[in-house]
């Protein structure tokens, strides 16, 4: 069973908070099955990225599989979102532990292509550009169009700033950025980005830096500053 939800920035707490007490009845109605862990893992979700309740993320993900163990699709995908938890908490090694599992297990499936995205990913975010060009490369093939075009669309966003200089200090200055915003550390993010600009003024990634901080402003529901960021894109 999955309870509609629409993400608003910033996020009510409150309002995610009932949806996980939609959930909780529901399990405690059905009682803990098959049918009803993948109500457990929503719960999860939203204790982990919308709660900052990582512990009790893992523990729900955890029983969750406990309590489906014979699907493979649903324990490889909870073992997905535990990947993400452990970024989340900023456990990296953690987290391609997992994606790595899935990848095997799963290895001509849409699951296991999203696990080696995943782990791209990861390379990328620690600034290992040419290992996570290699997943990419062979993720552009991917059976999936979604996975696929994402595949195609950071390959190409490395290409593009690595810098003619081979300097990719400021690349992985905005990757950095980007794991932060995964893992909720906005403040950190934001940080992260203007010390692009004071060190590297005027540099190509202005644009997508803008963007980001867009983003990150809507997230913080700042609206009038992300569309001012915004704006600058227009600008230039």
């Amino acid at each position: 069973m999955v309870f509609n939800y629409a993400c608003t920035y910033p996020v009510n707490k409150e309002n995610v908070r009932a949806l996980v007490g939609q959930y909780r009845s529901y399990v405690n109605e059905t009682g803990r099955n098959p049918f009803s862990a993948e109500a457990l893992r929503s719960m999860a979700l939203l204790y982990a990225f919308y709660l900052n309740n990582i512990d009790s993320a893992i523990v729900l993900l955890d029983q969750a599989i406990q309590m489906n163990p014979y699907d493979p699709r649903f324990v490889n995908r909870s073992k997905l979102d535990l990947g993400d938890i452990e970024l989340l908490k900023g456990e990296p090694w953690e987290a391609t532990l997992l994606y790595s599992q899935v990848e095997k297990a799963m290895k001509d499936d849409p699951l296991g292509y999203q696990a080696k995205l995943s782990n791209a990913k990861l390379s990328y975010y620690s600034g290992e550009f040419a290992l996570a060009q290699e997943h990419l490369d062979i993720l552009k093939l991917a059976t999936t169009r979604e996975i696929s075009n994402d595949a195609m669309d950071l390959s190409i966003f490395i290409q593009v700033n690595m810098g003619l200089d081979s300097n990719t200090t400021p690349l992985s200055y905005y990757s950095v950025a980007q794991q932060l915003l995964f893992q909720n550390r906005l403040e950190e993010a934001l940080m992260k980005l203007d010390s692009i600009f004071i060190i590297y003024p005027n540099h190509d990634l202005s644009d997508d830096i803008y963007f980001l901080e867009a983003s990150i402003y809507r997230r913080k529901g700042s609206f009038d500053t992300a569309i001012a960021k915004l704006e600058k894109i227009k600008e230039n």
